[in-house]
This record gives C-alpha cells, structure tokens and sequence, in this order.
C-alpha cells in the first residue's frame, strides 16, 4: 500500500501525487480517498478487473451499481433501468431537460420522448437490451416545460459480469441545429 498526500486547499502543491494516484488506477489498482462524511473508493470504470476488486473490498451485491462519477461532464448522462426507469442523472441533464435530479429519478424515460417517436425509441431499447450497438444518432426529446429538444444522443447497454444487459446509458446534448436555433 502507498499514501498520496494530497492538499485539497492548494492542489498544484498535489500534482505529483494525484499524477501517481491515476497512474494506480491506470494499472488496475483501486484508490481510497476521504470525502465530506466517509472513505471512497476509486478505480478506472473501465477496467472490469478493477471494478470487481471495489465490489470485492466493499462486499458490495454485484447487482447493485457503483456510482461513476459524471457530475463534472458537460454532456447530459442519463442512466434508465430496463423498465425505463431513470437511475441516474447528472447536473447537465438537469440543464438540459430543467428537471431536478430527484424528479428525474421518479420518472420514466417515456416521460421525455415525444409520443409520436415513443414506437422508434421502444425499437431501439429493444436493440440495446440485446447487447447490440447503436450508431449516435439526432432525436428529440421533451424539456420540463414541455418544449421539444433536438438531441444529439448516444446510447450504450450497460452488460453485468455475465454479459447481461441491466441498464442502458445516454449521453445526450443540445444537437448542432438546435444550438444555432437558440442561440447557444
């Protein structure tokens, strides 16, 4: 085991320290870092080895999910159980659709689809839940307010250690033509 000492008040003085803890993960290893109220653990998420270590030392259920952190993207993440209930959402969805995180997290992903492309979006779960891949591709989906967004998404199946799908995630934004349209 080796100890990084990092100043969270002055972070260049951590440099080199934070540089070795990456270097850690890099290779497989697993981090421990103090947060405001406990101990996290860090790895690279995509490393499964380094994964099934975090659910080793936490004596973590395999099928309960870690959390990965997104807050900082400035892509909308979104996570949807196969039911297409929401289980994560991160602040830059909650600019992009006006919805909290926790009112996010009481809805269904039917909730931001336009009716009339409901059939296409069901299409392309089923797609995913099959573990099959899809090209990014423009959509449109509802904000809070009821406004239509084009939205350049990106979806991916999330698969188990067995390979099963349990979860599908999107990365999503404001798509080129909407940006020119709203002036952003």
């Amino acid at each position: 085991m080796k100890i990084f000492k990092v100043n969270p008040e002055n972070l260049r003085d951590s440099e080199e320290a934070i540089i070795e803890a990456a270097k850690v993960m890099l290779k497989g290893g697993v981090v421990v870092f103090p947060t405001d109220t406990v101990y996290g653990l860090g790895c690279d998420a995509t490393d499964e080895a380094a994964i099934r270590k975090v659910f080793r030392m936490k004596g973590r259920d395999k099928k309960k999910a870690l959390a990965v952190v997104v807050r900082d993207a400035s892509d909308a993440i979104t996570v949807q159980g196969l039911d297409g209930h929401t289980i994560a959402w991160n602040p830059a969805a909650e600019q992009l659709y006006g919805w909290t995180e926790a009112e996010a997290l009481r809805m269904n992903v039917r909730d931001r689809i336009p009716k009339a492309l409901q059939p296409i979006a069901l299409d392309q779960v089923q797609q995913l839940s099959q573990a099959q891949t899809l090209a990014p591709f423009d959509t449109r989906r509802l904000n809070k307010d009821g406004r239509v967004l084009d939205v350049a998404l990106t979806a991916t199946a999330l698969l188990d250690e067995s390979g099963k799908v349990y979860a599908i995630a999107t990365t999503e934004r404001a798509s080129a033509a909407h940006a020119l349209n709203h002036g952003q």
